[in-house]
């Protein structure tokens, strides 16, 4: 993902102490803001709501090598809202956005402009519960988790039989493909 670092959160960064958060942007099809900081943030005419149900937020790895990225973002679900939200609703291929902004402990504002480290779209999600505990987890993949995904039929007898039992139709669809001659007469 590219992108710059805002000279003033350089300088912050580059400080003895400093503190840091995440700020989390997931179109549900209506914006959600949220927060894993002790309060309420505000960046790009938005306001980020600090939530305790936030749990955590995996690490997003970066490397020279075409792959997938993925994310995990972590949620208490003891809050029946949240639990009930993902039940009820198809969250599946929403757009999420995480950044990570330098908060300046004294006025509590942003340092900068925060540094977006990763983008992608909900591919699944869990909910487990135990006696002390109830959370979810909400696995994020980048845009190319569809790549090598493979839609649609197989033009073969098998694919031809489950929907269409009986029908004879792809019977030697795959004997048309061994010795195939281009351009002989």
């Amino acid at each position: 993902m590219a992108r710059t670092v805002n000279a003033s959160t350089l300088t912050a960064l580059q400080s003895d102490g400093f503190r840091m958060c995440h700020l989390i942007d997931i179109d549900l099809g209506t914006q959600l803001y949220i927060t894993d900081n002790a309060f309420d943030v505000s960046y790009n005419s938005n306001t980020y709501t600090a939530e305790s149900w936030v749990l955590g937020v995996g690490s997003a790895n970066e490397s020279v090598d075409l792959r997938v990225g993925k994310i995990t973002l972590n949620l208490s679900t003891v809050e029946s809202t949240v639990r009930n939200y993902l039940l009820s609703n198809d969250i599946i291929n929403r757009s999420v956005q995480f950044y990570r902004a330098v908060i300046n402990d004294s006025s509590g504002a942003i340092v900068g402009d925060p540094i977006p480290t990763f983008k992608g779209y909900i591919t699944t999600f869990s909910i487990s519960d135990s006696g002390t505990r109830s959370s979810a987890s909400i696995s994020i993949a980048s845009h190319w988790a569809d790549f090598e995904k493979k839609n649609g039929r197989f033009t073969n007898d098998n694919s031809q039989q489950n929907i269409f039992s009986g029908d004879l139709g792809m019977q030697y669809a795959a004997n048309t493909v061994k010795n195939l001659r281009w351009g002989a007469s």
